[in-house]
């Protein structure tokens, strides 16, 4: 049996106004927030931008706690095990909902947690090198497709965006390409200046440079609009490749026994927190885009949504991740 916490049956005890009251106090103590990942990447310094406008904005203090290990499932699975009483967050990537289906997990995230909010959404430029032959991302497919398993492509990470925004394509567009790990974006890139690698989805910021330079050129962006440092570059949808697009989404979730009225506090207070306009700039200058106001109504059905659609995918394309 699970432990309850103190906090979750002096609430049952109260009763409805109880928990309002208590609700309306949250945080009670310093609140953690535990990203799964290293810190100074994306989701670390997106997660930073909000949680320090929400200690100014709290009595108590906010805690970022890095636990990277295992595909983020180190710090998944604390997360998990901690008392549902909305003191212990965790920062959702898009591996969060296909952990039972991807990394053979017996539990399914979102029967194990409750949404809370949606910090934000990233983008990624579909790049090759300026070397390469193709002006288009239609160019680059039927290259790809002329000449099969000659090209090769960047992979940072095992269900990451860039992963499976390549794998999607190579489904949809029933091309080969070969996966080439590497700890990391910026350690690939070198290699795709160079030519030695063929084809990347990699984040704006990290090709930014290398675009401007005229070493890579931009084909796609998967985002639902074009960027507006890269105007001239259609987003997959224009380019005719909608279900290959992948967009990194970034959620706050609780261990799914945390009471509502506590969820609606918190949601309230982060929708309030990434409306700041410094907030905005931090997470912009970080490469993502911070989420409009969202409920935890919207962070369950994405995770269930995410969790069906990852199932069925890879289903068909078959991870070895030993």
């Amino acid at each position: 049996m699970k432990r309850r916490s103190i906090l979750g049956i002096a609430a049952a005890c109260l009763g409805p106004v109880g928990q309002v009251t208590m609700a309306q106090t949250l945080p009670s103590r310093p609140l953690k927030v535990l990203v799964a990942w290293p810190a100074g990447g994306l989701i670390d310094v997106v997660t930073r931008a909000m949680t320090d406008k929400l200690g100014t904005m709290w009595p108590q203090s906010v805690m970022v706690e890095n636990k990277p290990g295992a595909y983020g499932l180190i710090g998944t699975e604390q997360v998990m095990q901690s008392a549902p009483d909305g003191h212990t967050w965790l920062i959702a990537t898009m591996g969060t909902p296909m952990s039972a289906s991807l990394y053979k997990r017996k539990w399914i995230a979102a029967d194990e947690f409750a949404g809370v909010a949606i910090l934000g959404r990233s983008a990624l430029l579909a790049v090759v090198p300026a070397s390469l032959p193709a002006n288009t991302l239609g160019e680059f497919i039927a290259l790809a497709r002329s000449q099969p398993g000659k090209f090769n492509y960047l992979n940072p990470s095992l269900g990451s965006a860039t992963h499976l925004n390549t794998e999607l394509i190579k489904l949809s567009q029933r091309i080969s390409m070969t996966s080439v790990m590497y700890n990391g974006q910026p350690p690939g890139v070198i290699d795709l200046v160079s030519g030695q690698l063929h084809f990347a989805m990699i984040a704006p910021q990290v090709a930014g440079p290398h675009i401007k330079s005229g070493k890579l050129r931009a084909l796609a962006v998967a985002f639902p609009s074009r960027l507006k440092d890269y105007p001239d570059v259609p987003t997959m949808a224009e380019a005719g490749y909608a279900d290959a697009s992948v967009v990194a989404a970034y959620s706050v979730l609780v261990p799914k026994r945390t009471p509502r009225d506590v969820i609606a506090r918190f949601n309230a207070d982060i929708n309030t927190a990434l409306a700041d306009a410094e907030v905005k700039r931090r997470i912009e200058a970080a490469g993502a885009i911070a989420a409009g106001p969202s409920t935890p109504e919207q962070v369950d059905a994405f995770m269930r949504s995410e969790t069906q659609r990852w199932d069925r995918f890879f289903r068909e394309v078959p991870i070895d991740l030993t």
